[in-house]
């Protein structure tokens, strides 16, 4: 059982109601509204891929990827509690080491040094840190062909490498899906 706390629940998919924790403190974990909005955008594409959850909180996208079909999850978050609080909603619902877990990480320094590449990868940075400079490398972790969710304030960035593919806006927030060349 999870301890008290700020919680969210799933939206959809096999663990459609379970409640995870989040983090709280300066995270903001995205909305119901919008996650909702984010799968649907993604459709089918979630089914059978692997998912990084980059500025991952409770890994809350990356639980919802899971709830509806991705086999494996990765969260990369810089906060060793958040890392932590994510851990524990994985194993929570009995979804750590198989389906994936957190691991602390600076996400700039890795998408410039890692090998390892994601059928989707999901990106939502707090938006009091967000600059387009810390894109630049996030296209390396995208599989050819693969998806790049991008959630930001203001207009869709162009990011070297990725088509964006649609935008769709919900109050202050942008949800925009690219794919890779």
């Amino acid at each position: 059982m999870l301890k008290n706390g700020n919680t969210v629940r799933i939206t959809g998919g096999e663990l459609s109601g379970q409640k995870i924790k989040t983090p709280g403190g300066n995270t903001h974990p995205m909305g119901e509204r919008e996650r909702i909005a984010l799968f649907n955008m993604l459709g089918d594409a979630v089914r059978g891929n692997a998912v990084m959850d980059l500025f991952c909180g409770g890994l809350t996208l990356g639980i919802e990827a899971v709830s509806r079909g991705a086999f494996f999850t990765l969260g990369l978050d810089d906060d060793p509690e958040a890392v932590e609080i994510a851990n524990e909603n994985m194993r929570h619902l009995g979804l750590f080491g198989y389906h994936g877990g957190a691991m602390v990480a600076d996400v700039p320094l890795v998408a410039r040094t890692v090998t390892d590449k994601y059928g989707i990868v999901i990106a939502d940075p707090p938006y009091d840190e967000y600059n387009e400079k810390m894109l630049r490398h996030l296209p390396r972790l995208v599989l050819d062909g693969g998806i790049f969710v991008l959630s930001h304030p203001g207009e869709a960035p162009e990011i070297k490498g990725l088509v964006l593919e649609k935008t769709r806006q919900y109050a202050g927030a942008h949800i925009s899906i690219y794919r890779k060349k």
